[in-house]
């Protein structure tokens, strides 16, 4: 759609200054944040891949034609995008992207088999702190769940809940607050999912708005606290 109201405006000689008001307003026609959210990015990306410069390192222009073997190496990444708006389960995707990125990998004689399950490790190793401490708190949002945790909490919230925005707003507090404890977006997200997952419930927020909070209020604060990964990373990386 973005190509095509690209198009529409080059035909009818629009000014180049006006391009991105006009896509803007035709693909967002109520004016909403995430129309713009989504669709300035790309029109940005589209204009700076129009200049040369941008395409190489050193102002020097990459040759970069489309075959069929580049076409064959990008479908898993299309697949997983496609499957994933589709509301297909998460494990699947992981399981699916994996075995197909293998196969195209191994047929395309980038490693063998035996290097492909090496790579699967190495993965697993880096996120293997992850993997312990999501398991952890899983383990320990199940027992606050059975002795009827998240039941009292929800009760006591309903002190200052009383319709759906306060809800959204008590969402991020909620998840905010875990994150900072933690320093892990992902048990954070994953130790408020299921009391999220009731507010909204009860509120009648959508579950796709629940989840957009928790994941953004989370990685805001995980980026903003001085001992997150990502900030020491960063301060690894400038020095």
């Amino acid at each position: 759609m973005l190509l095509q109201y690209l198009e529409q405006c080059i035909r009818a000689k629009v000014p180049y200054t006006r391009m991105p008001e006009i896509i803007i307003s035709s693909c967002s026609p109520r004016g909403t944040v995430t129309g713009i959210i989504l669709t300035v990015p790309a029109i940005l990306c589209i204009l700076l891949y129009m200049f040369p410069c941008f395409s190489g390192s050193n102002g020097i222009s990459v040759n970069s034609a489309l075959s069929i073997d580049n076409c064959m190496k990008v479908i898993p990444y299309i697949l997983l995008l496609i499957f994933g708006i589709s509301g297909v389960n998460v494990m699947f995707l992981l399981f699916f992207g994996t075995v197909l990125n293998t196969i195209i990998g191994i047929s395309y004689g980038n490693f063998d088999i035996f290097t492909a399950f090496a790579y699967i490790g190495e993965g697993t190793t880096s996120m293997a702190n992850t993997i312990v401490v999501a398991m952890l708190a899983g383990g320990l949002l199940l027992m606050v769940r059975y002795n009827g945790g998240i039941t009292y909490v929800i009760k006591e919230t309903e002190r200052w809940i009383k319709n759906q925005k306060t809800c959204e707003i008590g969402i991020c507090f909620l998840v905010g607050m875990i994150n900072l404890f933690t320093a892990n977006n992902t048990v954070a997200i994953i130790t408020s999912g299921s009391i999220a997952k009731e507010l909204a419930q009860k509120y009648n927020v959508k579950p796709e708005r629940a989840a957009s909070l928790l994941d953004t209020t989370s990685c805001i604060v995980q980026g903003m606290i001085p001992y997150g990964a990502q900030p020491e990373q960063g301060h690894d990386a400038a020095d």
